[in-house]
Protein backbone atom coordinates (compact mmCIF):
# COMPACT_ATOMS: atom_id res chain seq x y z
CA UNK A 1 0.00 0.00 0.00
CA UNK A 2 1.29 3.47 -0.83
CA UNK A 3 2.24 5.50 2.19
CA UNK A 4 0.50 8.73 1.11
CA UNK A 5 -1.87 8.35 -1.85
CA UNK A 6 -2.30 12.11 -2.30
CA UNK A 7 -0.72 14.96 -4.25
CA UNK A 8 0.20 18.26 -2.66
CA UNK A 9 2.81 20.96 -3.19
CA UNK A 10 3.81 23.58 -0.59
CA UNK A 11 1.91 24.20 2.63
CA UNK A 12 2.27 27.39 4.66
CA UNK A 13 2.17 26.67 8.38
CA UNK A 14 2.53 29.33 11.05
CA UNK A 15 4.60 31.55 8.79
CA UNK A 16 6.97 28.77 7.62
CA UNK A 17 6.97 27.13 4.19
CA UNK A 18 7.04 23.33 4.62
CA UNK A 19 7.41 21.28 1.47
CA UNK A 20 5.72 17.99 2.26
CA UNK A 21 7.28 16.06 -0.58
CA UNK A 22 6.35 12.77 1.02
CA UNK A 23 2.69 13.47 0.31
CA UNK A 24 3.25 13.54 -3.44
CA UNK A 25 1.75 10.53 -5.08
CA UNK A 26 4.18 9.94 -7.98
CA UNK A 27 7.54 10.82 -6.46
CA UNK A 28 10.32 8.72 -7.95
CA UNK A 29 11.52 6.03 -5.58
CA UNK A 30 8.59 6.13 -3.13
CA UNK A 31 7.76 2.49 -3.81
CA UNK A 32 11.34 1.39 -3.35
CA UNK A 33 12.06 3.13 -0.05
CA UNK A 34 8.86 3.85 1.88
CA UNK A 35 10.74 3.52 5.17
CA UNK A 36 12.83 6.62 4.48
CA UNK A 37 9.72 8.69 3.88
CA UNK A 38 8.15 7.34 7.08
CA UNK A 39 11.32 8.44 8.94
CA UNK A 40 11.07 11.95 7.56
CA UNK A 41 7.33 12.04 8.29
CA UNK A 42 7.91 11.05 11.91
CA UNK A 43 10.79 13.53 12.27
CA UNK A 44 8.48 16.51 11.69
CA UNK A 45 8.09 18.53 14.89
CA UNK A 46 4.52 19.48 14.04
CA UNK A 47 1.82 16.88 14.39
CA UNK A 48 0.32 15.67 11.10
CA UNK A 49 -2.97 13.88 10.55
CA UNK A 50 -3.86 12.68 7.04
CA UNK A 51 -7.54 12.24 6.16
CA UNK A 52 -9.17 10.52 3.23
CA UNK A 53 -12.05 11.96 1.20
CA UNK A 54 -14.53 10.92 3.92
CA UNK A 55 -12.54 12.76 6.64
CA UNK A 56 -11.34 9.47 8.14
CA UNK A 57 -7.83 9.44 9.66
CA UNK A 58 -5.54 7.26 7.51
CA UNK A 59 -2.11 8.34 8.74
CA UNK A 60 -0.53 9.91 11.83
CA UNK A 61 3.03 10.93 12.61
CA UNK A 62 4.69 10.55 16.00
CA UNK A 63 4.18 14.19 17.02
CA UNK A 64 0.43 13.92 16.47
CA UNK A 65 0.37 10.55 18.24
CA UNK A 66 2.02 12.19 21.23
CA UNK A 67 -0.59 14.95 21.32
CA UNK A 68 -3.44 12.45 21.14
CA UNK A 69 -1.66 9.77 23.21
CA UNK A 70 -2.27 6.79 20.91
CA UNK A 71 -1.62 6.65 17.16
CA UNK A 72 -3.05 3.17 16.75
CA UNK A 73 -6.47 4.23 17.94
CA UNK A 74 -6.44 7.36 15.79
CA UNK A 75 -6.22 5.60 12.44
CA UNK A 76 -9.67 4.80 11.15
CA UNK A 77 -11.46 7.36 13.29
CA UNK A 78 -13.74 10.05 11.92
CA UNK A 79 -12.10 13.45 12.43
CA UNK A 80 -15.23 14.78 14.10
CA UNK A 81 -14.58 12.40 17.00
CA UNK A 82 -11.32 14.25 17.63
CA UNK A 83 -12.65 17.71 16.89
CA UNK A 84 -16.40 17.95 17.68
CA UNK A 85 -16.58 21.41 16.04
CA UNK A 86 -15.18 20.12 12.73
CA UNK A 87 -18.42 20.68 10.79
CA UNK A 88 -18.76 24.17 12.26
CA UNK A 89 -15.19 25.05 11.24
CA UNK A 90 -15.81 23.90 7.69
CA UNK A 91 -19.01 25.91 7.51
CA UNK A 92 -17.33 29.12 8.75
CA UNK A 93 -14.10 28.87 6.71
CA UNK A 94 -12.99 28.48 3.08
CA UNK A 95 -13.41 24.89 1.88
CA UNK A 96 -9.80 24.18 0.87
CA UNK A 97 -7.72 25.69 3.67
CA UNK A 98 -8.22 27.25 7.09
CA UNK A 99 -6.52 27.80 10.44
CA UNK A 100 -8.13 27.19 13.80
CA UNK A 101 -6.91 27.66 17.37
CA UNK A 102 -8.03 25.01 19.82
CA UNK A 103 -7.56 24.20 23.49
CA UNK A 104 -6.78 20.68 24.65
CA UNK A 105 -5.65 18.93 27.82
CA UNK A 106 -2.96 16.25 27.65
CA UNK A 107 -1.77 14.39 30.74
CA UNK A 108 -3.49 16.99 32.87
CA UNK A 109 -1.71 19.91 31.15
CA UNK A 110 -3.76 22.53 29.23
CA UNK A 111 -2.46 23.09 25.71
CA UNK A 112 -3.19 25.65 23.02
CA UNK A 113 -2.85 24.21 19.54
CA UNK A 114 -2.80 25.88 16.15
CA UNK A 115 -4.55 23.64 13.62
CA UNK A 116 -3.80 24.28 9.94
CA UNK A 117 -6.07 22.33 7.57
CA UNK A 118 -5.27 22.09 3.88
CA UNK A 119 -6.82 20.04 1.08
CA UNK A 120 -5.05 17.25 -0.79
CA UNK A 121 -5.66 16.70 -4.52
CA UNK A 122 -5.12 13.83 -6.89
CA UNK A 123 -3.32 14.08 -10.22
CA UNK A 124 -6.51 15.34 -11.87
CA UNK A 125 -6.90 18.21 -9.43
CA UNK A 126 -9.76 16.66 -7.51
CA UNK A 127 -9.76 16.93 -3.73
CA UNK A 128 -9.46 13.48 -2.22
CA UNK A 129 -8.33 14.18 1.32
CA UNK A 130 -6.96 16.64 3.82
CA UNK A 131 -3.80 17.17 5.83
CA UNK A 132 -3.98 18.60 9.34
CA UNK A 133 -0.85 20.22 10.73
CA UNK A 134 -0.92 20.74 14.48
CA UNK A 135 1.50 23.01 16.31
CA UNK A 136 1.73 23.45 20.06
CA UNK A 137 1.59 27.24 20.62
CA UNK A 138 0.99 27.09 24.38
CA UNK A 139 4.25 28.89 25.16
CA UNK A 140 3.55 31.64 22.61
CA UNK A 141 0.02 32.06 23.94
CA UNK A 142 1.21 32.37 27.54
CA UNK A 143 3.85 34.90 26.45
CA UNK A 144 1.22 36.98 24.62
CA UNK A 145 -1.07 36.89 27.65
CA UNK A 146 1.79 37.98 29.88
CA UNK A 147 2.63 40.87 27.55
CA UNK A 148 -1.03 41.93 27.52
CA UNK A 149 -1.19 41.77 31.32
CA UNK A 150 2.05 43.77 31.66
CA UNK A 151 0.66 46.38 29.25
CA UNK A 152 -2.60 46.58 31.22
CA UNK A 153 -0.71 47.04 34.51
CA UNK A 154 1.51 49.71 32.94
CA UNK A 155 -1.51 51.58 31.59
CA UNK A 156 -3.30 51.38 34.93
CA UNK A 157 -0.22 52.61 36.82
CA UNK A 158 0.38 55.54 34.46
CA UNK A 159 -3.30 56.49 34.47
CA UNK A 160 -3.36 56.50 38.29
CA UNK A 161 -0.13 58.47 38.40
CA UNK A 162 -1.49 61.02 35.94
CA UNK A 163 -4.69 61.44 37.93
CA UNK A 164 -2.80 61.90 41.21
CA UNK A 165 -0.45 64.48 39.69
CA UNK A 166 -3.00 66.59 37.86
CA UNK A 167 -4.80 67.70 41.02
CA UNK A 168 -1.76 69.28 42.75
CA UNK A 169 -0.59 70.71 39.42
CA UNK A 170 -3.94 72.42 39.05
CA UNK A 171 -3.46 74.06 42.45
CA UNK A 172 0.09 75.18 41.56
CA UNK A 173 -1.09 76.70 38.29
CA UNK A 174 -4.02 78.44 39.97
CA UNK A 175 -1.94 80.04 42.72
CA UNK A 176 0.85 80.98 40.28
CA UNK A 177 -1.71 82.81 38.10
CA UNK A 178 -3.11 84.63 41.15
CA UNK A 179 0.40 85.67 42.26
CA UNK A 180 1.25 86.84 38.74
CA UNK A 181 -1.98 88.88 38.49
CA UNK A 182 -1.41 90.54 41.86
CA UNK A 183 -4.34 88.90 43.65
CA UNK A 184 -2.29 88.75 46.88
CA UNK A 185 -0.87 92.24 46.61
CA UNK A 186 1.62 94.10 44.49
CA UNK A 187 4.78 92.30 43.43
CA UNK A 188 8.11 93.35 42.04
CA UNK A 189 9.08 92.55 38.47
CA UNK A 190 11.37 89.81 39.70
CA UNK A 191 8.51 88.23 41.67
CA UNK A 192 6.16 88.45 38.69
CA UNK A 193 8.79 86.78 36.49
CA UNK A 194 9.27 84.05 39.10
CA UNK A 195 5.52 83.41 39.24
CA UNK A 196 5.45 83.30 35.44
CA UNK A 197 8.23 80.71 35.38
CA UNK A 198 6.35 78.58 37.94
CA UNK A 199 3.20 78.89 35.86
CA UNK A 200 5.04 77.97 32.66
CA UNK A 201 6.81 74.96 34.18
CA UNK A 202 3.67 73.63 35.87
CA UNK A 203 1.64 74.08 32.67
CA UNK A 204 4.22 72.20 30.62
CA UNK A 205 4.24 69.38 33.17
CA UNK A 206 0.42 69.27 33.11
CA UNK A 207 0.49 69.13 29.30
CA UNK A 208 2.95 66.24 29.49
CA UNK A 209 0.69 64.34 31.91
CA UNK A 210 -2.32 64.98 29.68
CA UNK A 211 -0.36 63.67 26.70
CA UNK A 212 0.79 60.61 28.61
CA UNK A 213 -2.76 59.77 29.68
CA UNK A 214 -4.04 60.54 26.18
CA UNK A 215 -1.45 58.19 24.64
CA UNK A 216 -2.53 55.40 27.00
CA UNK A 217 -6.18 55.99 26.15
CA UNK A 218 -5.40 55.93 22.43
CA UNK A 219 -3.39 52.71 22.73
CA UNK A 220 -6.11 50.99 24.74
CA UNK A 221 -8.99 52.36 22.65
CA UNK A 222 -10.47 54.24 25.60
CA UNK A 223 -10.66 57.69 24.03
CA UNK A 224 -14.29 58.80 24.35
CA UNK A 225 -15.25 61.97 22.48
CA UNK A 226 -17.73 64.25 24.26
CA UNK A 227 -19.09 66.38 21.43
CA UNK A 228 -21.01 69.54 22.30
CA UNK A 229 -21.45 72.98 20.68
CA UNK A 230 -18.55 75.33 21.42
CA UNK A 231 -17.25 78.74 20.40
CA UNK A 232 -14.33 78.28 18.01
CA UNK A 233 -12.36 81.12 19.65
CA UNK A 234 -12.59 79.29 22.97
CA UNK A 235 -10.40 76.52 21.62
CA UNK A 236 -7.35 78.75 21.73
CA UNK A 237 -8.49 81.43 24.20
CA UNK A 238 -7.62 79.62 27.46
CA UNK A 239 -4.25 78.59 26.01
CA UNK A 240 -3.06 82.02 24.89
CA UNK A 241 -1.63 83.17 28.21
CA UNK A 242 0.70 80.21 28.61
CA UNK A 243 1.60 79.92 24.91
CA UNK A 244 2.24 83.66 24.61
CA UNK A 245 4.54 83.59 27.61
CA UNK A 246 6.55 80.73 26.14
CA UNK A 247 6.72 82.44 22.71
CA UNK A 248 7.70 85.84 24.11
CA UNK A 249 10.57 84.26 26.05
CA UNK A 250 12.06 83.32 22.67
CA UNK A 251 11.17 86.61 20.99
CA UNK A 252 8.57 84.98 18.72
CA UNK A 253 5.30 86.45 17.47
CA UNK A 254 2.27 84.27 18.19
CA UNK A 255 -0.58 85.08 15.83
CA UNK A 256 -4.13 83.77 15.54
CA UNK A 257 -6.53 84.17 12.65
CA UNK A 258 -10.16 83.14 12.11
CA UNK A 259 -11.74 82.62 8.72
CA UNK A 260 -14.95 84.72 8.54
CA UNK A 261 -16.55 81.92 6.49
CA UNK A 262 -16.10 79.46 9.36
CA UNK A 263 -19.16 79.24 11.67
CA UNK A 264 -18.43 80.82 15.04
CA UNK A 265 -19.85 77.75 16.77
CA UNK A 266 -19.14 74.12 15.96
CA UNK A 267 -19.82 70.74 17.50
CA UNK A 268 -16.89 68.73 18.82
CA UNK A 269 -14.84 67.73 21.84
CA UNK A 270 -13.41 71.02 23.06
CA UNK A 271 -11.02 69.38 25.55
CA UNK A 272 -9.27 67.21 22.97
CA UNK A 273 -9.32 69.99 20.36
CA UNK A 274 -7.36 72.12 22.81
CA UNK A 275 -4.92 69.25 23.22
CA UNK A 276 -4.38 69.27 19.46
CA UNK A 277 -3.79 73.03 19.36
CA UNK A 278 -1.59 73.01 22.48
CA UNK A 279 0.66 70.26 21.14
CA UNK A 280 1.01 71.78 17.67
CA UNK A 281 1.79 75.26 19.02
CA UNK A 282 4.14 73.94 21.69
CA UNK A 283 5.99 71.93 19.03
CA UNK A 284 6.29 74.97 16.74
CA UNK A 285 7.48 77.30 19.49
CA UNK A 286 10.03 74.74 20.65
CA UNK A 287 11.66 74.40 17.23
CA UNK A 288 11.43 78.01 16.01
CA UNK A 289 14.39 80.30 16.75
CA UNK A 290 12.94 83.50 15.32
CA UNK A 291 9.97 84.72 13.34
CA UNK A 292 6.42 83.67 14.11
CA UNK A 293 4.01 80.89 14.96
CA UNK A 294 0.60 81.36 13.35
CA UNK A 295 -2.57 79.54 14.43
CA UNK A 296 -5.42 79.60 11.91
CA UNK A 297 -8.98 78.33 12.04
CA UNK A 298 -10.55 78.09 8.60
CA UNK A 299 -13.35 76.55 6.60
CA UNK A 300 -11.75 74.02 4.28
CA UNK A 301 -14.91 73.08 2.36
CA UNK A 302 -18.63 72.68 2.90
CA UNK A 303 -17.93 69.47 4.81
CA UNK A 304 -14.60 70.26 6.49
CA UNK A 305 -12.90 72.80 8.73
CA UNK A 306 -9.22 73.13 9.54
CA UNK A 307 -6.87 73.94 12.40
CA UNK A 308 -3.56 75.04 10.94
CA UNK A 309 -0.31 75.86 12.77
CA UNK A 310 2.49 77.35 10.68
CA UNK A 311 5.94 78.44 11.85
CA UNK A 312 9.25 79.76 10.56
CA UNK A 313 11.23 77.11 12.42
CA UNK A 314 13.96 74.65 11.57
CA UNK A 315 11.71 72.42 9.45
CA UNK A 316 11.53 68.63 9.23
CA UNK A 317 13.65 66.57 6.80
CA UNK A 318 11.65 64.68 4.17
CA UNK A 319 12.90 61.29 5.38
CA UNK A 320 11.67 62.05 8.92
CA UNK A 321 8.23 63.44 8.09
CA UNK A 322 6.49 60.06 8.29
CA UNK A 323 8.11 59.21 11.62
CA UNK A 324 7.25 62.37 13.55
CA UNK A 325 3.73 61.09 14.25
CA UNK A 326 5.01 57.98 16.02
CA UNK A 327 4.97 57.88 19.83
CA UNK A 328 8.28 58.88 21.50
CA UNK A 329 9.78 59.79 18.12
CA UNK A 330 11.85 62.95 17.64
CA UNK A 331 13.90 64.15 14.70
CA UNK A 332 17.57 63.86 15.55
CA UNK A 333 19.76 66.82 14.70
CA UNK A 334 21.80 69.51 16.45
CA UNK A 335 18.78 71.74 17.14
CA UNK A 336 16.48 69.03 18.47
CA UNK A 337 19.25 67.71 20.71
CA UNK A 338 19.01 70.99 22.64
CA UNK A 339 15.32 70.44 23.36
CA UNK A 340 13.81 68.30 26.09
CA UNK A 341 10.57 66.50 25.31
CA UNK A 342 8.71 63.21 25.45
CA UNK A 343 8.06 62.86 21.72
CA UNK A 344 4.36 62.31 22.43
CA UNK A 345 2.88 65.59 21.18
CA UNK A 346 2.53 64.84 17.47
CA UNK A 347 1.58 61.23 18.17
CA UNK A 348 -1.32 62.52 20.29
CA UNK A 349 -2.33 64.95 17.53
CA UNK A 350 -2.36 62.16 14.93
CA UNK A 351 -4.29 59.79 17.20
CA UNK A 352 -6.90 62.37 18.17
CA UNK A 353 -7.32 63.51 14.57
CA UNK A 354 -7.97 59.92 13.53
CA UNK A 355 -10.47 59.46 16.39
CA UNK A 356 -12.31 62.55 15.16
CA UNK A 357 -12.50 61.08 11.62
CA UNK A 358 -10.12 63.72 10.32
CA UNK A 359 -6.79 63.79 8.51
CA UNK A 360 -3.53 65.61 9.18
CA UNK A 361 -1.32 67.15 6.52
CA UNK A 362 2.32 68.17 6.88
CA UNK A 363 4.30 70.58 4.73
CA UNK A 364 7.86 71.36 5.71
CA UNK A 365 11.20 72.45 4.34
CA UNK A 366 14.42 72.37 6.30
CA UNK A 367 15.43 75.82 7.48
CA UNK A 368 12.22 77.46 6.27
CA UNK A 369 9.46 76.23 8.55
CA UNK A 370 6.65 73.75 8.98
CA UNK A 371 2.87 73.81 8.55
CA UNK A 372 0.57 71.26 10.18
CA UNK A 373 -3.05 71.17 9.00
CA UNK A 374 -5.63 69.19 10.97
CA UNK A 375 -8.71 68.76 8.76
CA UNK A 376 -11.91 67.72 10.54
CA UNK A 377 -15.56 67.11 9.62
CA UNK A 378 -17.54 70.35 9.78
CA UNK A 379 -20.37 69.96 12.30
CA UNK A 380 -22.33 73.14 13.00
CA UNK A 381 -25.14 73.38 15.56
CA UNK A 382 -28.67 73.46 14.22
CA UNK A 383 -30.57 76.60 15.22
CA UNK A 384 -34.35 76.61 14.65
CA UNK A 385 -34.16 73.91 12.02
CA UNK A 386 -31.25 75.37 10.02
CA UNK A 387 -27.52 75.11 10.33
CA UNK A 388 -25.78 78.13 11.83
CA UNK A 389 -23.80 80.16 9.31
Amino acid sequence: MQLFPYAIQTIILAGSAITIFLLVMHIRGIKNSPGSYRSVFNALKDGVLVLDDRDIVVNVNLAAASLFQDAGQLIGRDIISLFPKWDEWQRDNPPDEFVQEISKETAGNPLTLSLHVTSLFDSRGRRNGRALFIRDVTGQKLAQEQIAEDSRMKSQLLASLGHDLRSPLGAIIGYAEMLKDGSFGSMSNAQVNAASEILDGATQLLAFMNNLIGQIQLETGKIVLQEYPFEVEEVIGPLLSTMNFHALKKGLILEQTFDPNLPSRLIGDQFWLRQIVMNLVHNSVKFTRNGYVRVSFAKRSEEQWMIQVADTGIGIPIDAQKRVFEAFEQVQNVETAKQIGSGLGLSIVAGLTSSMKGIIELQSEEGKGTTFSVILPLKAPVVQGIHQT
